[in-house]
């Protein structure tokens, strides 16, 4: 659905500052392969593709949102700057928690709802089951991959 479009980002800001902004992202038709100038700007828009294909398997149903938190963890690689944005909303959730919350924007954003949306409640209330419960982790790194894999999570 998402492999021929490619999504506008305010400049400087990747996607997660810009919901966290309130800055309305929009999807654009755009050649498969088109070429951004800036090799970052690239980068971003690729890693934003692929997090909205698999906010979109999870709205599907063909993974978990815990299997979701993990590769978007897996394609930050490393950069916090998308934790650190939903760490200023909750300033004590782990980091399985707030790639959570990075999903469930994505499906927000992709279902365009951003109010009331059955997906979104039901991913919010399946992320406040866990938190209660303490079942809300992810796999350490080095296993994370085949953690994904394991969990049924489609070749993006």
């Amino acid at each position: 659905m998402f492999a021929k479009k490619a999504i506008a980002v305010v400049v400087g800001m990747g996607v997660s500052a810009a919901l966290a902004a309130g800055v309305c992202l929009t999807v654009l038709e755009a050649e498969p392969n088109a070429v951004v100038a800036n090799p970052e700007a690239q980068a971003a828009a690729n890693r934003i593709a692929v997090k909205s294909e698999i906010a979109s398997c999870l709205i599907r149903g063909e993974i978990t949102l815990l299997a979701a938190a993990n590769k978007y963890r897996e394609l930050d690689d490393g950069n916090t700057m998308s934790t650190d944005v939903w760490r200023s909303y909750y300033p004590t959730g782990m980091e399985a928690e707030l790639y959570c919350h990075q999903v469930i924007a994505y499906v927000s954003a992709a279902t365009q709802s951003f109010d009331d949306n059955a997906h979104v409640n039901q991913f919010n209330a399946e992320l406040a089951r866990r938190l209660e419960r303490g079942t809300c982790s992810l796999p350490d790194l080095a296993t994370g991959s085949a953690a994904s894999t394991a969990a049924g999570l489609p070749g993006l």
